[in-house]
Parts: C-alpha cells; structure tokens; sequence
C-alpha cells in the first residue's frame, strides 16, 4: 500500500489509452483515486484480477472508460523485487466488459488483444467476461482455498484421493452456482481443470502466498460475493462453505 500510495504522489503520469491494472483486489478501494487521474473517455482499462464483479469497481471508478477484464492463466509467482519464478502456463483470457451483459467480441478488444499477442502472449478472447470470471472461479475457489487451509501446494491435492475428491466436490459446487446464475459452463469443465492442475508442477496459488506473508486475502472477490450469488439461487454448496469458513478462521 505504501509502494501504491508513493508511486501516486510522486509520479506524474499523463492521461494513457490503456491502463493494466493488476493490483490485488483487497486494494480496490483506492480505484476512485487511483484511476480517474489516469483516464479519460479515450482510454481503456484492462483488469487482470481474480474474482466475481472486480470488473463493476473499476467502470464506477472511471465510467467513461472502456473497461475490458483479464484472467492469467498462469503459474508464477513474485520470489523477490524484480524477480519472478514462472512454473506454468503464460495464457490471458480477455474480454471487454459491459454493466448491461456480455458485450461479444468488440473491435477494442480486438485491439488489446492483438498488442498482448505482438508480445508473444496468447489472448482468448471471451464475449462474456462474466462467464469467464466464474470459469475461472473453479479453479480458484478450489485451489487458492484448500492450499492455504491445508498448507501444501497443488501437488499435494491432486496426489492425495480423500484430497482430489473434495477438490471435484467444490469445483462441481461452483460450476452449478454459476449456471445457476445464468451461465452455461459444461460438466466436463471440471475434468478439465482437473487434469490442467495434474500436469502443472508443484504450485503456491497467491492466496496461499498471501497468507504466508502476512497480507490479507482476497476472500470479498473470490469467495463472498459468489457465495452470495449461491444463497441467492439456492444452490447448496457445503464443501465452499466449509472452505470459506476455514479461511475465515485463519484470516481473523
């Protein structure tokens, strides 16, 4: 926060066509200072943030900007200043948000995406970034949570059979809250998760990371508001619920 806070004070940025904006959601109560300096009815922002509605933040924040969300699908981690270990995987699936509803493959976009590709990254561009999100949220909600909890990497759950099962159990519990809500994500997403989690290596999720250092947990974004979004459907999710209370204990 302090890194944040000086680097607002004592930099004088001009107005940017595109602003990355990749801090941690437990910090987005600083976008209504943070932002606004940044933008004006040219510029684009593109939130590569974990978490259901992180998107909403930051189009309050700035409504006359194009807000366009961005998830990693990344294994890496921050080892030390300047220094990053990268362990799997370097995919952002990318798609332009819209309070209203999904907004389909728009020309800024396209845009964006193509810079990021001329960077050697590969974009999956997404009309629903909203889908994307609780796609996303099914490999988080499960791994971020148990690592911490349990105190291991990724290996360890995946290796283990009373461990892998209750990992299928929350994805399957987050993949009905979603189509519940509106989405259509398919039961064979789950397998698929599965085996992406089998050939990575041994992997610290960064809200694993973030509890061992000391920092707080991004439990509003990605645990709260679609638990919330659950109760509103009435979808039954015991292995969340007893995950995210788990994380509550340690958090307090």
């Amino acid at each position: 926060l302090k890194e944040v806070n000086a680097w607002n004070d004592v930099t004088e940025m001009p107005i940017c066509e595109l602003v990355i904006l990749t801090l941690k959601a437990t910090l987005n109560h600083l976008l209504p200072s943070l932002l606004p300096p940044l933008c004006d009815h040219n510029s684009t922002v593109l939130v590569l943030q974990n978490g259901l509605d992180v998107d909403i933040e930051s189009s309050r924040a700035v409504p006359e900007s194009e807000i366009l969300g961005g998830l990693c699908a990344v294994a890496c981690n921050k080892t030390g200043p300047g220094e990053i270990t990268h362990i799997a995987y370097k995919t952002i699936r990318m798609g332009h948000f819209k309070e209203e509803g999904p907004a389909g493959i728009t020309p800024q976009l396209e845009k964006t995406a193509a810079l990021f590709e001329s960077a050697g990254i590969p974009i999956i561009k997404s009309g629903n970034m909203d889908e994307a999100r609780w796609r996303k949220l099914v490999w988080n909600m499960t791994f971020n949570g148990l690592t911490t909890v349990l105190n291991c990497d990724t290996r360890a759950i995946v290796e283990n059979s009373i461990l892998r099962r209750r990992a299928r159990l929350i994805m399957e519990e987050v993949v009905e809250t979603a189509n519940r809500s509106g989405h259509n994500i398919e039961d064979e997403f789950v397998d698929e998760m599965m085996t992406l989690t089998d050939n990575m290596d041994p992997y610290l999720p960064s809200m694993k990371l973030d509890f061992d250092a000391g920092r707080g947990m991004e439990l509003e974004a990605i645990y709260e508001r679609p638990l919330k979004k659950a109760a509103e459907n009435d979808v039954d999710v015991p292995e969340l619920l007893n995950l995210y209370e788990e994380l509550k204990k340690l958090d307090s």
